[in-house]
Parts: structure tokens; C-alpha cells; sequence
């Protein structure tokens, strides 16, 4: 057990690493952002590739087939999005373009009502429910310490019906 939460943390670690790198390293690399992208994408399939043979396992064409319009989008609206933002990186400070990127999931739901067409109330923000009945200290112990577990009960229980 212990072996596995190690890997399991030195392989978050690793991510964690290599994800906050890319734009100290799209700085420092004097290649367009393109050709970074399309090198990304190739890099990243050789890799899985070689996870798959390692693993023996391998691809159902039937499935890729089958997926291949909706996979051909995908791929190209990911490797369009990794341009944009690796031309923020070259413009502005990568902790600028790094948090622009994470904003555009708040921006989505701001946009909803008119992209959408979808009303916008509060219970239907994430967590929207919760933090309108959030009581400051129901989430302490007996002594006053923060209480995690019983913070992780309330958060995440199942929605009522």
C-alpha cells in the first residue's frame, strides 16, 4: 500500500513538474508556437504509444473508427487552444498567461446565459448551493482545528433529488 501512494505521489509530483515548466521552456525555445503544438501532440502519442506496448495492450480500431470525426475536432480544437496559449507565453509573463488560461472556465459560466441561452442562478453554480448555507465554523472539530474529513462529507455528498 505504502509503495503505491509513493508512485502515486512521485507521479503527481512529475506532472505537476513538467506541467509547470512548458512556459518557462516555450520562453526559452525559439520555435513558433505551431510547430510546438504539432511537437506536443507527436511527442504525447509516442509516449502513450509506448505506454500501451509496454502494457500490452492494444487499440480498437472498431473504436477509433467509429469516433474518428468527433476525435479529428477534438484533437485539433487541443492543439489550437496549446497554440494560443503558447503565443500568451511569448507575449506576456507566464504566470499572466497561466492564470488568463485557468480563467476561461469562469468566463464560460459568466457567458452561459448569452452563448448558452441558459439561466444563470446561483444554485447552479458549482458548489452555489453549499456556500449560500456555509456557516463559518461548521467545519471545525472539538478543539477548533480545521476538521477535513468532515469538510470533504458536506462538500461532496450527493446531491439532493
Amino acid at each position: 500500500m505504502m509503495n503505491e501512494k509513493r508512485r502515486a505521489l512521485t507521479a503527481l509530483i512529475c506532472s505537476m513538474v513538467i506541467y509547470g515548466t512548458v512556459g518557462v521552456f516555450r520562453v526559452q525555445i525559439g520555435l513558433p508556437s505551431s510547430l510546438l503544438a504539432m511537437l506536443r501532440g507527436f511527442f504525447g502519442a509516442a509516449v502513450l504509444i509506448l505506454v500501451m506496448a509496454a502494457r500490452q495492450k492494444k487499440p480498437s480500431l472498431s473504436a477509433i473508427g467509429k469516433k474518428l470525426p468527433l476525435l479529428a475536432i477534438s484533437g485539433g480544437l487541443m492543439g489550437f487552444n496549446w497554440i494560443l496559449l503558447f503565443e500568451a507565453y511569448a507575449y506576456t509573463t507566464v504566470a499572466t498567461a497561466t492564470l488568463c488560461y485557468y480563467m476561461a472556465p469562469v468566463f464560460l459560466i459568466l457567458l452561459s446565459p448569452l452563448a448558452l441561452h441558459e439561466k444563470l442562478t446561483w444554485k447552479k453554480q458549482p458548489f452555489g448551493n453549499d456556500i449560500s448555507n456555509l456557516k463559518p465554523l461548521d467545519y471545525n472539530d472539538s478543539d477548533g482545528h480545521f476538521d477535513i474529513p468532515k469538510a470533504a462529507k458536506t462538500w461532496y455528498r450527493e446531491p439532493d433529488p
